[in-house]
């Protein structure tokens, strides 16, 4: 069995504005769009006569695809944190400081503060347009990503 993840899907409520914090917060780059309606969505979506759109946004090892539901319309995302069932996408940049400076300049505005994890590694919480919370971590040493898989081999 593989055990890669292929990509990560979030729910938006207006895809044109998502995609658009997306590729401008995020660097991400918009791959595709399309529309999915029909029993076999519906099937797999356990919803009934479901329609919704979806963009296709990538980066260098990162695939988001972008659902907006038109039918059936659903509720506001309102889990905490703490709460189970509750995500986060974690995004690392080069510097922290630059891109939450640059992210506050286009009006975004962070509910926590810029904070260090272990060593110099820095990390902050943001939402999204949706009240999804993204992480942005500037890692260092053993907090990148290639060497916490290699320190933690699969058997």
């Amino acid at each position: 069995m593989s055990n890669e993840v292929h990509h990560i899907g979030l729910t938006v409520s207006d895809l044109d504005r998502s995609a658009a914090w997306y590729s401008t917060n995020l660097g991400l780059r918009e791959i595709g769009r399309s529309s999915l309606d029909g029993e076999r969505i519906s099937l797999q979506t356990d919803l009934p006569e479901t329609e919704l759109d979806v963009a296709l946004l990538v980066g260098s090892n990162i695939l988001i695809e972008l659902l907006c539901y038109r039918n059936p319309v659903g509720e506001r995302y309102q889990l905490r944190n703490c709460d189970a069932g509750a995500a986060h996408i974690c995004v690392t940049v080069d510097d922290l400081d630059r891109t939450v400076a640059d992210m506050t300049a286009r009006g975004v505005v962070f509910h926590t503060r810029q904070t260090k994890l272990v060593g110099d590694t820095k990390m902050v919480y943001v939402r999204d347009p949706d009240g999804v919370t993204v992480e942005l971590i500037e890692p260092k040493d053993d907090l990148i990503l290639t060497a916490l898989c290699a320190s933690h081999p699969m058997h």
